[in-house]
């Protein structure tokens, strides 16, 4: 000061705020034709405290995970058929809302035709540990064997041109599939089959021993 005695410091604190993230949906595309239960895949960069998927501005689907620290993947809930809006919206660590752009996509949720099993015949008898099942499908359509109780997969194939589809159990299914037979324990068997933008639906199921 102007008495010779020296001035003191006062120190100042400062928090600078990061750039807040940004969020993208890269699948579906816009005006794209999904089924009634799909997935949603976003780009999400920053920090993310939480992350929903909003379908018509409402929670509409479930977190499904991460496949990379910025790709983000979630399920809707069963839509209605017609069209829809879709988003993700996020809050990141320092409690900021952050949104994707809304996405516009028309619900296909008329599942296909089922297929059938025509052989092993229902109520028939099976002694061999690796059958080949058989029957007929919508063409080109992906074809999977499974047990009814479980839903896991015995085999998996696709119907041919002609709608006709046949496959053998392999891996765990063939595994599985084995240990059952030659118990007399009955065994119900059915098969699924879905349409290209996801909607699925079941056989009958059949019954073997």
């Amino acid at each position: 000061d102007g008495g010779g005695n020296p001035l003191g410091s006062t120190s100042v604190s400062y928090f600078v705020w990061p750039a807040p993230g940004t969020v993208t949906i890269v699948a579906p595309h816009a005006v794209g034709t999904i089924g009634a239960l799909s997935d949603v895949t976003a780009t999400i960069t920053g920090s993310v405290q939480s992350a929903e998927l909003l379908v018509d501005g409402h929670a509409g689907g479930t977190f499904q995970g991460q496949t990379d620290a910025t790709t983000y993947t979630f399920t809707t809930d069963a839509l209605t058929a017609g069209p829809h809006v879709i988003s993700v919206a996020v809050q990141d660590t320092f409690g900021r809302e952050i949104s994707s752009a809304p996405v516009q996509v028309v619900v296909d949720a008329t599942p296909p035709p089922p297929a059938t099993i025509e052989s092993p015949a229902d109520g028939s008898t099976i002694t061999d540990r690796t059958p080949t099942f058989s029957g007929r499908a919508q063409p080109g359509a992906p074809v999977e064997v499974r047990f009814d109780q479980s839903y896991e997969i015995v085999c998996e194939t696709t119907a041919d041109a002609s709608g006709h589809w046949q496959c053998q159990p392999t891996g765990q299914g063939a595994q599985d599939f084995a240990s059952y037979v030659g118990t007399r324990q009955t065994l119900h068997i059915l098969v699924t089959t879905s349409d290209p933008v996801g909607n699925q639906s079941a056989s009958r199921p059949i019954s073997v021993t």
